[in-house]
């Protein structure tokens, strides 16, 4: 097999959006992190808010969905497995 133009832009489309979304949520996350612990008290009742709800999300709530994402991954890994062989 011969170098495929198509193969190569579909790859670097690919790694350039991975980076490009990853960059953008780290700096989300970050402005998020500095805005809410400042100082003030409304961010500050706000934070406490955020992680008396994070500490109340159980995962057995979603296991069902968690369930469903993995056997989907599973499939789609076996899809793109078996893609090359035929």
């Amino acid at each position: 097999m011969g170098f495929d133009l198509f193969y190569a832009w579909r790859y670097m489309l690919g790694v350039v959006c991975t980076i490009y979304a990853a960059v953008r949520l780290g700096q989300s996350l970050w402005r998020w992190q500095q805005y809410l612990w400042s100082g003030q008290r409304s961010t500050t009742l706000m934070r406490h808010y955020l992680v008396a709800q994070l500490v109340s999300v159980r995962v057995h709530r979603f296991t069902l969905e968690l369930a469903q994402i993995a056997a989907l991954l599973a499939m789609f890994g076996l899809i793109t497995w078996a893609h090359r062989y035929v």
